[in-house]
């Protein structure tokens, strides 16, 4: 592609190793580039890994990219419209600000985009002062499974919300449960937590890309507007709803795959419904059944959207510190083994230390 053209120039810090599972399981920065590859806004000139194995074997399937092993190099040399911040969790403050420094337009950050609420509002504040717009990558939010929950949840349809349960049915709040946190704010559109209190087994610790992580934890957070959310991580039942949105007059459910006789992800009960409803959506919880792209795809479009008009975005990074929140507050409440009150702006993440 050439780069004397009027689209935005994308670098990725980030790269992962590749091979099987890459841009899902693993190496999230492929997921990113395909889809920077796809956009027609969008040109995505290069990549920054610090292990040179990985640079190239992304090399080898984005040719076009030119390699950097150190990220500060790339952002200094070329000055990119959009970075894509990849890397581990606790590397990604640094880079953002890295990125705010050197001129980029727009910063699109993985999840989660900091390790505590002190961290994330930092990166806030000074791409505020820069007048640059961070992005989170919560891409369910552009599921249709998820948006339909959203409307029918916020309707009145089925009365008030009352509260929301999250039943993670593996460990790991700041890897896959950030996503949940944000999903239930998403979806009740909850905000002002009152207090958590939280308990997290600390008999067997678990790791996630260095950092040191519960196996099994359970958390109560309520809101000023008396609503509550209970999230439960760990040796659960996987057949479960892995989020329950509870109304006055019925439930949404949201699973993680299709339960038995179900057309999707989505159950509906209540209301004029003489059964549970099930709507059909040819995606699924992670992205569209046959496109594994398809909520990046969403979320990118909304992006360029967003940088060019200067417009609202479902994935702004304000939106994502709503759950870093939550996730700072249970990791206090789990260490200090009481009931703790919000706002608590930490500067490093309790329940990891």
């Amino acid at each position: 592609m050439p780069l004397n053209d009027n689209r935005m120039r994308a670098a990725i810090i980030g790269t992962g190793p590749g091979g099987e599972g890459r841009g899902g399981a693993h190496s999230i920065g492929y997921a990113h580039a395909w889809t920077y590859s796809k956009c027609q806004d969008i040109n995505l000139v290069a990549a920054a890994a610090n292990v040179e194995s990985h640079l190239a074997t992304f090399q080898n399937e984005f040719p076009q990219t030119r390699g950097f092993d150190d990220y500060r190099s790339m952002l200094k040399e070329l000055e990119p419209d959009i970075v894509s911040v990849c890397a581990f969790p606790q590397d990604r403050v640094a880079m953002a600000n890295a990125a705010i420094e050197c001129g980029a337009k727009a910063i699109w950050l993985e999840k989660p985009m900091a390790l505590s609420s002190g961290e994330a509002n930092r990166i806030l504040d000074a791409a505020q002062e820069a007048n640059v717009r961070v992005f989170v990558n919560h891409q369910r939010r552009y599921g249709r499974p998820f948006e339909h929950a959203r409307e029918i949840a916020l309707s009145g349809e089925l009365g008030d919300l009352r509260s929301i349960q999250i039943a993670q049915p593996f460990p790991g709040v700041i890897d896959f449960g950030i996503h949940l946190l944000d999903m239930a704010i998403y979806l009740g559109e909850l905000s002002s937590p009152r207090t958590v209190l939280a308990i997290l087994d600390r008999s067997e610790l678990g790791d996630y890309k260095g950092l040191q992580v519960e196996r099994n934890l359970l958390a109560s957070i309520e809101f000023e507007s008396g609503k509550r959310l209970v999230y439960e991580a760990g040796e659960i039942e996987a057949q479960a709803p892995v989020i329950r949105v509870n109304l006055a007059d019925g439930a949404v459910e949201i699973y993680l795959s299709p339960p038995e006789g179900a057309n999707g992800i989505l159950r509906i009960i209540g209301g004029n419904r003489d059964a549970v409803e099930s709507p059909q959506f040819d995606e699924h919880f992670h992205h569209g059944k046959t496109d594994s792209q398809l909520y990046y795809d969403r979320a990118l479009a909304d992006i360029v959207r967003a940088v060019q008009t200067q417009s609202p975005i479902r994935i702004d990074a304000t939106e994502a510190v709503k759950a870093i929140d939550l996730m700072t507050g249970i990791g206090a409440s789990a260490q200090a083994s009481k009931k703790l009150s919000y706002p608590m702006i930490e500067d490093a993440n309790p329940w990891l230390s």
